[in-house]
């Protein structure tokens, strides 16, 4: 800076390092709280437990095949008690599991319970995802 300062004057390189400084900050602080965007979600509702085993209480691969995972399993106490999510399949055929908040898990309850499919269980799922979990505004059977 030394060597640019006689060419651009002290007062235009200060104008440029001060606005580099403020670039680099407003990019580096997070959005505020609330500006999270709302996401769709399209996947297989799945329970923590099982999801995140890998291979689910009823046997099914929760990472290969989610689709085979019953309603039944979704409905046992282990299950029901870890909570639910959603496995989303990418570009790239793995999927990626999405949990719920609290809102999330009870309407996943009441909608495990009405279902009258034993597997497949498909949904389409509305949120916002902030610190890893999807606080959940709607879920849809498919």
């Amino acid at each position: 800076m030394k060597n640019l300062a006689p060419r651009v004057g002290k007062g235009l390189l200060l104008t440029i390092v001060l606005s580099l400084s403020v670039g680099f900050w407003a990019v580096m602080v997070p959005c505020p709280a609330g500006a999270e965007q709302t996401a769709k979600y399209y996947g297989i509702l799945a329970d923590v437990l099982c999801a995140t085993r890998g291979t689910a209480l009823d046997g099914a691969d929760m990472m290969k095949h989610p689709e085979k995972h019953t309603v039944a399993c979704l409905k046992e106490p282990p299950c029901v008690a870890s909570g639910y999510g959603i496995l989303t399949k990418g570009q790239d055929e793995s999927y990626t599991f999405h949990k719920f908040d609290k809102k999330g898990n009870e309407l996943a309850s009441e909608l495990i319970k009405k279902t009258p499919k034993k597997d497949q269980l498909w949904v389409d799922v509305t949120g916002q995802t902030k610190d890893g979990i999807l606080s959940v505004d709607h879920i849809a059977e498919k």
